[in-house]
């Protein structure tokens, strides 16, 4: 199995099976292998009727820069 598939099968795993709740932000470590300059995707948290919903509102790249996105994206 190449190391990109087994990094792909641990963040869906890790994401729908965590004890913890959802938490996207679990994915950060393997951003830079899909785009090698990205460092990390920033997280909004809203709670709608109990429901937990997440927005993306920037992503920083791996120099420590920030760019605010315009539009937020819904994290689905």
């Amino acid at each position: 199995m190449s190391p990109f598939i087994r990094d792909v099968i641990v963040v869906v795993a890790v994401l729908r099976c965590s004890l913890l709740g959802y938490d996207p932000a679990l994915v950060n470590p393997y951003l830079p292998k899909v785009l090698e300059n990205l460092g990390a995707v920033v997280y909004e948290e809203l709670e709608n009727e109990g429901q937990t919903f997440f927005n993306i509102t920037s992503v920083v790249s791996s120099h420590g820069e920030q760019l605010m996105l315009k539009q937020v994206s819904d994290v689905k």
